[in-house]
C-alpha cells in the first residue's frame, strides 16, 4: 500500500473534521480582515475568527476555554472595539486615501521588517 492511499485510509474523527474545516473558514476569515475596506467589516471578520476559535477549542474537549473565548473575547472585546470605531465614526477611520504616501509606504516597510525579523 502506498504512502497516499495509507493516509487516505486513515478515519477521522469528527472532531478532527470539525477542526480541519473551521481552520480554513478561520483562514478565510484572517484575510477578510486583512483585506476589507472598511474597519467595521474588518471587525466583523475578526469576530467570525474569535468564534471560529472557540470552535476550535470545543472540537479538542476543551469545553470551558471555549465558553471563556465567546464571551470575554467574541463578546466583551469585540463588543468594545466596534463601540469604540462607532464613537470615533466610521468615516473618520476609513479614510485612507487622505493619508499621506510616505506613512504608507513607512508601515509597509515597516511591516516587511518585522517579518524578516522574526524569521
Amino acid at each position: 500500500m502506498t504512502l497516499l492511499a495509507q493516509a487516505a485510509a486513515t478515519d477521522f474523527s469528527t472532531g478532527q473534521t470539525v477542526f480541519w474545516v473551521t481552520a480554513v473558514i478561520m483562514v478565510a476569515l484572517a484575510l477578510g480582515v486583512l483585506f476589507c475596506r472598511t474597519a467595521v467589516h474588518s471587525a466583523i471578520c475578526m469576530v467570525g475568527v474569535m468564534l471560529c476559535l472557540a470552535m476550535m477549542y470545543v472540537s479538542q474537549g476543551a469545553y470551558f476555554i471555549g465558553v471563556v473565548q465567546v464571551v470575554v473575547y467574541t463578546g466583551a472585546v469585540m463588543t468594545l472595539i466596534l463601540f469604540i470605531i462607532m464613537m470615533v465614526g466610521v468615516a473618520a477611520s476609513d479614510n485612507y486615501l487622505r493619508t499621506r504616501r510616505f506613512l504608507r509606504w513607512g508601515a509597509i516597510c515597516a511591516g516587511v521588517f518585522g517579518a524578516i525579523f522574526v524569521a
